[in-house]
């Protein structure tokens, strides 16, 4: 990718992440009150292997009986995202909201999100490649692990 389109999409993902994640200007986090609990949840440091972003991770998870949320920090911004059950499978937990999903391993079924790894944070974007339009997924960061 050029520096020119980098710049672009890192300008549309601002805009973006603006209009789906928290309002931590006010210093206070805007959650929907289904995914109040998440507020309570303490945050879990990451290690990734590398991505766009940086290199360290945070995010914190309230698993209730009818929902799971995840908070995920992205620079100075947090995204709240809601369980994707569409997206998930029997190895993997994925939360999203707007283009953005964060996936996490399920081997503890939502009893120790603290415990999960291979943290994966990405954004859907998409892109033109030789006249065709393809829907495409950047990865953020990848290969998080909990610092313990």
């Amino acid at each position: 990718m050029t520096l020119k389109k980098n710049a672009i999409l890192i300008a549309v993902c601002s805009v973006a992440l603006a209009a789906c994640s928290a309002d931590s200007t006010s210093g206070d986090i805007k959650v929907k009150d289904y995914q109040q609990p998440v507020l309570d949840a303490k945050w879990v440091q990451y290690q990734c292997e590398a991505g766009v972003d940086q290199q360290q991770a945070e995010a914190r998870y309230h698993f209730g009986e009818a929902t799971a949320i995840a908070q995920v920090k992205l620079g100075e911004e947090i995204l709240t995202l809601d369980y994707d059950g569409e997206r998930s499978n029997a190895e993997t937990t994925v939360f999203s909201v707007g283009n953005y999903a964060w996936s996490i391993s399920n081997k503890f079924a939502g009893q120790k999100p603290e415990l999960e790894d291979n943290g994966f944070l990405t954004v859907r974007k998409t892109e033109t490649v030789n006249a065709t339009t393809v829907e495409v997924e950047e990865i953020l960061k990848k290969a998080c692990f909990p610092l313990k």
